[in-house]
């Protein structure tokens, strides 16, 4: 993890912020911070949703959502940008009837990608 850490840190403001791991490697860290565990606030750990800490980062397990089981994803978030389509943020359209049905449907419009402008200074550990 260090050595990764180490080749993505580009000083206090321009780091990781946020660590997403899968199975293997999530066991495998939780397991090594037995003796000093640090959540993150009082309200994440009392919600159930327990967040480690490495460094400055989140870490966090998010195994069962796709994430090959051996992989870790170091992401620093100021690179990444939600951007909207300014004609279909939410666009309510107008109601709609079936003509087999007593009820109407409301179709809503959104359309965004999620991007990334910085490539270089985010990492992903293999085991």
């Amino acid at each position: 993890m260090l050595t990764l850490w180490l080749s993505l840190d580009r000083g206090p403001d321009d780091q990781p912020d946020l660590i997403v791991m899968a199975n293997d490697y999530y066991t495998f860290y939780e397991s090594s911070q037995v003796s000093i565990k640090r959540y993150t606030d009082e309200t994440k750990a009392n919600g159930g949703f327990v967040t480690l800490k490495y460094k400055s980062a989140d870490v966090l397990f998010d195994g069962n959502s796709g994430i090959p089981t051996t992989h870790a994803y170091f992401v620093n978030t100021n690179y990444l940008e939600l951007v909207v389509h300014q004609d279909a943020d939410l666009t309510v359209m107008d109601d709609m009837r079936p003509i087999n049905q007593d009820g109407s449907v409301t179709p809503i419009l959104w359309m965004g990608n999620l991007t990334l402008s910085n490539r270089k200074l985010q990492g992903v550990m293999i085991a």
